[in-house]
């Protein structure tokens, strides 16, 4: 079991004032550290990317990304126009005759 220190009133509100005081200056270094970097420059990749996924991995990674639609839609956040556009492009896939699908 653990053994917590007892205060009176007076002196837990000051310890939290100072917990909070900590707290803050987290947060502004925290936000100062995130809009450093933000603000790195990116590198320009100029190779070209293919992904090789087995038939199994590809169905799972789909699987996925469908269900992760799926809950987004039903939490009513904003349409996504880029999110919506491969989920089609996924049905689609999944839909053709099997000799034209990833292996």
């Amino acid at each position: 079991m653990t053994d917590h220190k007892t205060a009176t009133r007076e002196q837990w509100l000051a310890a939290r004032l100072e917990l909070l005081e900590a707290e803050k200056e987290f947060t502004r270094q925290r936000d100062e550290l995130t809009r450093r970097r933000m603000a790195m420059p990116w590198e320009r990749v100029e190779k070209s990317y293919q992904f090789e996924l087995s038939r199994q991995q590809w169905l799972k990674a789909n699987a996925h990304f469908l269900a992760r639609e799926k809950r987004a839609a039903g939490l009513g956040y904003p349409h996504r126009p880029v999110v919506y556009r491969n989920v089609a492009h996924r049905r689609a896939l999944l839909s053709r005759p099997q000799s034209r699908r990833l292996r």
